[in-house]
């Protein structure tokens, strides 16, 4: 797997990989396997940040904070977190459940990037999590740009997120584990 983000980190260009990264950290494997290989690097970035969104949706979602954050902070990462009534968004815009989640998801790596200063934000979406998107574009009625689906760099100033204000262009979004399957994953793991 550290192949990938070596090929991940040559695509996205040594200057903006050298200035650091949020990590989106859930707590499950794809996003823990993801930390754990930016750890093993012999030359990881001089800044990185781990970042933790509780949705609000399980009762004991405190003990994943608490577990991203031991674990960040035992491997060397600075680490924050935040909760919102994912429920409640959904319910008062009237979209559903998973996009309220999406949204309130990325608005919050997008905040911190930028309180971090930090242009790159990586999360733990792999092979299985891009035919799931596919799938689901095509149930919706999609047209072409629908079916490549997910990139593995994607502006964050493109995802049309219901931010009080613009995102730099420059913000980005990695996914180096894109073309890794879970299985792979689980396995690391």
């Amino acid at each position: 797997l550290l192949n990938h983000l070596h090929k991940f980190e040559r695509e996205i260009g040594r200057s903006d990989w050298r200035n650091g990264m949020v990590v989106g950290v859930s707590g499950g494997p794809d996003s823990l396997a993801l930390l754990h290989l930016i750890s093993r690097l012999a030359e990881r970035p001089p800044r990185m940040h781990v970042a933790h969104f509780d949705h609000g949706l399980r009762p004991d979602s405190t003990d994943d904070v608490q577990f991203v954050s031991n674990i960040a902070r035992s491997w060397g990462f600075s680490f924050s977190f935040e909760r919102q009534d994912v429920a409640a968004i959904a319910y008062k815009h009237k979209i559903s459940l998973e996009e309220a989640a999406r949204q309130a998801r990325y608005d919050f790596l997008a905040r911190v990037a930028q309180n971090e200063r930090l242009n790159l934000i990586l999360v733990g979406h792999n092979s299985n999590d891009q035919l799931e998107t596919v799938l689901m574009h095509v149930l919706r009625g999609t047209g072409l740009s629908g079916l490549r689906g997910m990139r593995s760099i994607t502006p964050m100033a493109a995802m049309r997120l219901p931010t009080t204000k613009p995102l730099p262009a420059e913000l980005q979004l990695g996914r180096p584990l894109l073309a890794v399957t879970r299985a792979e994953i689980e396995s690391y793991c």
